[in-house]
């Protein structure tokens, strides 16, 4: 698990509608998807939190929402910085819709068996 830190919100300069956020995750990497941010589509990064929870970084164009989150909601009523962040389950991922986060992560993770980890049951 690293401390990874990232800019979430508006990337455009004169906005000042965001903040840069820090949490402790593994980085199970980043789906392209319709060629990625830099080609006018979205990045998704996939962190696991030590709990085995889920967030997602979405990038695209000028944009950045570390999800689940409050953002969306935030810029809509100008709120400069200070949103909420939550975490998903697996099932939780699996099932999300919202920018199709539960389709990129099966995707993502079948082209990436080496993330998933075996679980371990105590028997004792």
């Amino acid at each position: 698990m690293e401390k990874h830190t990232v800019v979430v919100g508006s990337k455009d300069a004169s906005s000042t509608v965001g903040e840069t956020v820090s949490f402790t995750a593994d980085d199970l990497g980043t789906a392209l998807v319709s060629g990625g941010a830099k080609d006018g589509g979205l990045d998704y990064t996939f962190y696991r939190l030590p709990d085995g929870t889920f967030r997602v970084l979405i990038e695209y164009e000028d944009l950045a929402i570390l999800y689940p989150s409050n953002i969306e909601q935030a810029i809509q009523n100008n709120q400069r910085n200070g949103f909420s962040y939550g975490r998903m389950t697996v099932e939780e991922i699996k099932a999300e819709d919202h920018y199709q986060i539960g389709e990129v992560y099966e995707k993502f993770m079948a082209q990436h068996p080496e993330t998933v980890r075996n679980t371990v049951r105590d028997l004792d």
